[in-house]
């Protein structure tokens, strides 16, 4: 049943507008590509691509191309692999573990911050974390069963997650069954001859992807990427996108230091993270005491996943919260094992848990509350009766004599309910009607304006392209749009408001169609967040008719 409501979060987010700049620019891309039919070159806009492998652009062009070009459509694929990894969360920890520690495992990852996040602010992170969780099961019911269907599913899912997002995608398996093999003291599972054939299957699996790579790059080598020509597809996707970023051999560089991932878990991983934190040192705790051994029956593959994934993330030149998403499902399952150790705690340390998760909880619907109260004020009836019945229901829940560990698990999955509730319904599109070039791309396409004479002033926004459903192309000087408007008798250009000054400087005539606040959502500032002085951060763009 909580799955059930949490699914009405998750799809509420579907509808949702993509958001500048990293999703709506897969999702221009996914657009592109169907248009193009270029499904082995990704393009970007006018230019060859080479960052993210092409996963998410090829099941989201699928998608359009079966339900049309929608924020519905772009979604879905991300979503889909969401789910996939729900429930490979639970089956994973089915195989060691009680059904309670499986089935609350699989509700703290699909209630956690991050998973309503990567499901609506897609970028490629759902479809990589809910393949490596799916690869990490199937092959360790391998390894118990020794049937060749898992082995082939699992191998399966560690290509599906390079090309989601790269290498990655085979890493956090192995240091998963890194740790696991050496808790167990199973070295000879190290040298399984399998593995090679696994590997090679992997290989087979990736061939489309890298001969794309080959014949858009590697036989190209006078195409600029980066300011640099002479650059192999090839290398970029096995080497410079993720092991580059650790060697400074990648371009994208910035000044995060080593402890990046400790905030980023922190409000990522909410509501379940000090108990988190607390399952991590229980479980190293037990491990100093057993010299690192461990069982036959338990399990060292979420310990192992989650801090040698945490080291190799943070080691990285170039970091961004999103990309250790990929620990969580094995966050959830570190964090179901200690909830239901609490039968082993003081009652006052299980007081003291209780009392901190019911603080953050607090946060966290004071936060929602002070968002659509003060920064945007919710006038609508039906969302502030929903939220108001959901948070009867944590009190009703919080003063009921039950059992502590069903209290907590319930309250908190109610309050993620509640607040992304809030969230999705109201907070998100209202956050996302200051993206003005989705409105303008959207009047473009709503009144048939043709390709030719349709362009972008100065810049192009990925939001602009993508609903307005065309490559728009970018005037730079006032004289380009003169010389466009006498050869199309009329055109109509998106601009700055500011930008308005050169064209009367330079005579040239316009109407305004539409002039809209304009503000960079993914950097949100205190004076955006405040009423008063919002009005002082806004731009204003425009959308213009020259005849």
């Amino acid at each position: 049943m909580p799955f059930i409501f949490l699914a009405i979060i998750y799809v509420i987010g579907l509808f949702i507008d993509v958001m500048d700049v990293d999703s709506a620019q897969y999702a221009s891309m996914a657009r592109e590509m169907l248009q193009t039919k270029s499904f082995l070159a990704p393009a970007d806009g006018y230019g060859a691509y080479l960052d993210k492998p092409p996963l998410l652009f090829w099941l989201s062009s699928l998608s359009f191309y079966i339900f049309g070009i929608s924020n519905f459509a772009f979604k879905l694929p991300s979503l889909a692999f969401a789910m996939l990894g729900i429930y490979s969360t639970y089956k994973l920890s089915k195989l060691y573990y009680s059904f309670a520690i499986s089935y609350i495992a699989a509700l703290v990852f699909a209630s956690c911050q991050a998973f309503f996040l990567f499901t609506n602010d897609v970028r490629t992170d759902a479809m990589l974390t809910g393949c490596v969780i799916f690869a990490v099961w199937h092959i360790a019911a391998y390894i118990k069963t020794n049937k060749y269907l898992h082995f082939f599913a699992g191998f399966a899912g560690i290509a599906f997650a390079m090309m989601a997002k790269g290498p990655i995608g085979l890493v956090i398996p192995m240091f998963a069954f890194a740790v696991d093999f050496a808790m167990k003291r199973q070295w000879r599972l190290f040298f399984k001859w399998q593995w090679i054939i696994g590997l090679l299957f992997v290989l087979l699996l990736l061939s489309p992807m890298l001969y794309g790579l080959y014949t858009q790059f590697d036989l190209h080598p006078e195409k600029i990427v980066n300011g640099k020509n002479h650059i192999s597809g090839i290398k970029f996707f096995f080497w410079t996108q993720s092991f580059g970023r650790i060697t400074g051999e990648s371009a994208w560089q910035d000044d995060s230091t080593p402890l990046f991932f400790f905030h980023s878990i922190a409000w990522a991983f909410l509501p379940w993270t000090v108990l988190l934190f607390g399952g991590i040192v229980r479980q190293l705790r037990v491990a100093f005491k057993n010299k690192f051994g461990l069982s036959a029956n338990g399990e060292g593959l979420s310990i192992g996943a989650f801090i040698l994934g945490f080291i190799a993330l943070s080691l990285s030149h170039y970091k961004l919260p999103h990309y250790i998403f990929v620990v969580f499902p094995f966050a959830a399952i570190i964090t179901a094992r200690f909830i239901m150790d609490f039968p082993l705690f003081t009652k006052k340390q299980v007081n003291w848990l209780y009392g901190i998760q019911m603080a953050i909880l607090l946060l966290l619907w004071g936060a929602a509350v002070f968002i659509s109260t003060f920064v945007f004020p919710c006038h609508d009836v039906i969302i502030i009766l929903i939220s108001t019945i959901v948070q009867v229901i944590c009190i009703f829940v919080f003063i009921n004599d039950a059992y502590i560990v069903e209290k907590m698990v319930a309250i908190s999955v109610i309050t993620m309910f509640g607040v992304n509730f809030i969230s999705n319904s109201f907070i998100y599109p209202e956050l996302l009607s200051y993206e003005a070039d989705a409105t303008i791309g959207r009047w473009v396409d709503n009144n048939k304006i043709s390709s030719n004479q349709f362009f972008a002033y100065r810049d192009l926004p990925h939001s602009l392209s993508f609903y307005s459903r065309r490559i728009v192309p970018v005037l730079w000087m006032p004289d380009n749009i003169d010389s466009c408007a006498k050869k199309y008798t009329k055109i109509w250009v998106r601009l700055d408001k500011n930008d308005l000054l050169d064209l009367k400087a330079h005579n040239i005539h316009f109407r305004t169609i539409l002039e809209l606040p304009d503000y960079p959502v993914s950097l949100i500032t205190f004076k955006f967040i405040k009423p008063k002085t919002r009005e002082s951060v806004l731009h204003t763009k425009c959308l213009i008719e020259v005849d």
